[in-house]
């Protein structure tokens, strides 16, 4: 695995504990070949666990690409769903916080999954 913590990259197998202190931009990858487990404890852990299945899911369903950009123009719309509905949770490596408050709030369809 690969993990970005405040602008510090590791490279970790079994065993490697990371932390990311609240606030720090963080990002996670799988670089190895076979499917990687991951053990996240999050303090306060809020509805992380709710997103993180979606995005999972969404994943899954491929409506994303491996760096996570939305493969059809639905898609774009799923993704602000998603993040409206976690945006006291979680928030996207990029853009800014201030401008995905803005153009995902005005991109999301209230009531839509």
């Amino acid at each position: 695995m690969r993990f970005d913590v405040g602008g510090r990259r590791i490279e970790g197998g079994p065993g490697t504990r990371v932390l990311a202190p609240p606030g720090a931009k963080h990002a996670f990858r799988n670089i190895g070949k076979v499917e990687a487990h991951l053990r996240v404890e999050v303090k306060p852990a809020l509805q992380l666990q709710g997103f993180l299945e979606e995005a999972a899911a969404l994943a899954r369903a491929r409506r994303y690409t491996r760096r996570g950009l939305p493969r059809r123009p639905g898609a774009v719309i799923e993704l602000a769903n998603l993040m409206v509905r976690y945006a006291d949770t979680t928030v996207m490596a990029f853009p800014p916080p201030v401008i995905q408050r803005l153009v995902l709030a005005r991109l999301a369809r209230p009531g839509r999954r």
